[in-house]
């Protein structure tokens, strides 16, 4: 017994995958990392020093003849390895899973973390009106219905403390976050019933199993992982996927391609928009709907553009609310472009070496900032 628990010690010890000093030694290295790179080398060449010299020492200690001073040294007893074992089981379940104290931890760095993008909006994908309209509307709801929020985010930002569903395109938690219409979303329904619809009004479409060409950006992680669960849930309901992966550069400068795929043109991309920007029907130029001069994805609808003016003249907030209710309905019921949720952009700083950071959304003010230690 003395043997296996000293050699499980160590591999805890060293950081060995699995346990829990594996999970300390990782992201104090990926903290230092990103801070001072000459140091996190260092300190991880110490590491396998570490793992190097606690293996010589177990191969002196317990392999090899056995010396005459150490033949009376007794194997460890029941009450040894019952304090033992649990502290070594407890190590491999925080290896494993460490989240119940990394949550316990989390308030701490909240000193040092302050979210200045409250309100970021995943936009689209946008879809082009006149290859759309080939398809028919239906085929746009089925596939509104086809793309879960919540797999979405839980692949572009994975905690699910900075991200949430929204039913709005004005930006939840804004002053016009209105969510009227959103029961066109199902947000609420299982995904078995969300694609059972789908599939029924893809069918009504027309749809004949041409390609729905897909720009993917793979070198931005949001936007790569965002696509790949966009793809795989358009083929759960029927769409034949074509994926185009490139580089953001090449989805920026393809997107405004007004052909037909086959001649250089495309189906739906992905991109996002600040809180702060998406929350007005008026300031954010992609929620128009003004057809071939509109933001890519040249959505052509007279109701929004007459409910959009209507706003802009309204005397009041509370007009302006009433005006963004008819406007959001509108705009789900065209399927104006598709939501894919809404996320949180946290910053960390150093609270005790800088101060004065003013909280403003989606850019960082440093005329304010100085620094003090």
């Amino acid at each position: 017994f003395l043997t296996g628990l000293f050699l499980v010690s160590m591999f805890a010890g060293i950081g060995l995958p699995g346990f829990s000093g594996f999970i300390g030694e990782f992201l104090s290295m990926l903290g230092a990392f990103v801070y001072d790179r000459p140091f996190a080398i260092v300190a991880a060449i110490g590491v396998i020093f570490a793992a190097v010299y606690m293996l010589w020492a177990f191969q002196r200690a317990f392999t090899g003849k056995v010396r005459a001073s150490a033949a009376k040294i007794r194997d460890a007893s029941f009450r040894e390895v019952v304090v033992v074992v649990p502290l070594l089981a407890l190590s491999l379940f925080l290896g494993i899973y460490p989240k119940p104290v990394l949550d316990r931890i989390e308030p701490a760095t909240h000193r040092y973390v302050t979210i200045f993008e409250k309100k970021t909006d995943f936009r689209s994908p946008e879809h082009s009106r006149d290859r759309l309209a080939k398809i028919a509307k239906a085929a746009r709801r089925a596939a509104q219905l086809a793309l879960n929020q919540e797999d979405i985010q839980r692949a572009a930002v994975g905690n699910p403390t900075y991200y949430r569903t929204c039913g709005s395109h004005f930006t939840c938690g804004s002053a016009m976050g209105v969510e009227d219409g959103s029961e066109a979303l199902m947000l609420k329904a299982p995904m078995a019933e969300r694609q059972a619809k789908a599939r029924e009004l893809l069918k009504q479409s027309g749809y004949d199993g041409k390609p729905l060409v897909l720009l993917h950006a793979t070198n931005i992680h949001y936007m790569n992982q965002t696509m790949l669960v966009v793809a795989q849930q358009l083929r759960q309901v029927g769409f034949n996927v074509q994926l185009v992966s490139t580089d953001w550069g090449a989805v920026v400068t393809r997107r405004s391609n007004q052909n037909p795929p086959e001649q250089g043109g495309w189906n739906v991309f992905y991109t996002s928009s600040g809180g702060n920007a998406t929350a007005s029907p008026i300031s954010l130029f992609a929620h128009a709907a003004i057809g071939k001069k509109a933001w890519f994805g040249w959505p052509e609808n007279a109701d929004i553009e007459k409910m959009r003016t209507e706003w802009a003249y309204a005397p009041n907030l509370e007009a302006r609310k009433a005006v963004t209710s008819r406007l959001n309905k509108t705009m789900m019921d065209y399927v104006h472009d598709i939501k894919t949720g809404q996320w949180f952009q946290p910053a960390a700083y150093r609270g005790d070496r800088i101060r004065g950071l003013l909280v403003v959304p989606e850019v960082v003010p440093w005329w304010n900032v100085e620094r003090y230690a």
